[in-house]
């Protein structure tokens, strides 16, 4: 996104709360970053932590509020700025920090306030601030817009604007090698899930139809791609996972790479990419990396998924936690070499019409200059 933003309207400015992969990824790109440190207890605070957050919270007030204080200071010295933030504790402070400083803010909404992801009071809760401290609330889809009125913000406050791809990007032969080498891709078909190890993300769904898929195709293997970002509830998952690995001697077929930042080479590697997501997803963003490259995707049919994939033209959807639906739709795409590849192509042409970065950039672009005069 910021890549794409017009020069002419915006000199962005990133700010982080360390010096992490995203700072030196942002350095490396020349972006302006400025760290504002936060207590790692902020970072932990959960949604499924209970009182035991609440104490986190009082825990790392001192720090939060010093925070505040810097970030409210950058942007009293910056005049015409609006704040733009990704992620839900960053609505929170920043939307705060915005007001203090009276600057415009914009929140740009990824998680889908479903029921069965988040607290009622949760839901009630964000709904209230989102109704009163930013402008806008953008939504990566439709389905995160409709969850956020459900959940009771204003329709005149939210509005979807989808995040996009580079559709341009290409992927360097030497590092398709190279992730293959480092992999150790086999002869067979290669099938690639992108995303953190969490169990809501349903890994444990492809380790249950590994087994049916192997019994047609003995060579495939599955590259399960992302690390256990986000406490014991995602290390434990990854744990369990590692073991009905083990107990299903799927060791050499069911592979768990951790974090990887070279997320295209990866799926450029890969033959089919799944998601299998077993709660509703907000957007997919993998999703449409992967059909940008031409690759067949068999997705969860939840969330703003359906959005992305038009069924058996662009993609395949199975039903969320089915692992025999998905092993039927992995046999049936290895099976048809040239479905899968007529599905790819749509599905590359589909995301060029759709969901192009330089169309993202413009929609947020628009959105953050109304905010700025007011509108």
């Amino acid at each position: 996104l910021l890549d794409h933003l017009d020069p002419a309207r915006f000199r962005p400015t990133v700010v982080v709360t360390s010096t992490g992969p995203l700072y030196r990824q942002l350095r490396a790109r020349r972006h302006s970053v400025v760290v504002l440190p936060l207590s790692s207890r902020v970072g932990r605070l959960g949604k499924h932590q209970g009182i035991a957050s609440i104490l986190g919270a009082l825990v790392a007030l001192p720090s939060l509020v010093a925070m505040l204080v810097r970030l409210w200071r950058l942007l009293r010295a910056n005049e015409g700025c609006v704040v733009l933030t990704f992620s839900i504790k960053a609505d929170v402070y920043g939307a705060v920090a915005a007001a203090l400083a009276r600057r415009p803010c914009v929140w740009y909404m990824h998680d889908l306030l479903s029921p069965d992801m988040f607290p009622p009071t949760y839901r009630r809760t964000l709904a209230w601030l989102a109704n009163r401290l930013p402008r806008y609330v953008l939504c990566n889809s439709a389905a995160t817009r409709r969850a956020l009125l459900e959940s009771g913000v204003r329709p005149s406050m939210a509005m979807a604007a989808e995040l996009g791809v580079d559709t341009k990007a290409t992927v360097a032969p030497a590092d398709v090698q190279r992730v293959r080498r480092e992999l150790g891709a086999p002869n067979g078909p290669v099938l690639g899930l992108i995303g953190r190890i969490a169990p809501w993300k349903g890994q444990h769904v492809v380790v249950e139809a590994a087994p049916t898929v192997l019994q047609s195709f003995p060579n495939v293997v599955f590259w399960l791609v992302g690390g256990a970002l986000f406490g014991d509830i995602d290390t434990s998952y990854e744990a369990r996972l590692r073991q009905r690995i083990l107990e299903g001697s799927l060791g050499r077929h069911v592979v768990l790479t951790g974090h990887r930042d070279d997320i295209s080479a990866v799926m450029a590697c890969s033959d089919v990419v799944l998601h299998t997501s077993v709660k509703p997803e907000p957007f997919g963003l993998s999703i449409v990396e992967a059909m940008a490259q031409g690759k067949p995707v068999i997705a969860t049919r939840s969330g703003g998924v359906p959005e992305v994939i038009d069924d058996g033209r662009t993609g395949v959807l199975v039903p969320p936690g089915d692992a025999p639906a998905l092993a039927d739709a992995i046999i049936r795409l290895l099976r048809d070499p040239e479905a899968a590849m007529a599905i790819g192509r749509a599905a590359r042409e589909a995301v060029r019409e759709r969901f192009s970065i330089e169309a993202s950039a413009q929609r947020i672009g628009d959105a953050l200059q109304r905010a700025c005069a007011g509108q």
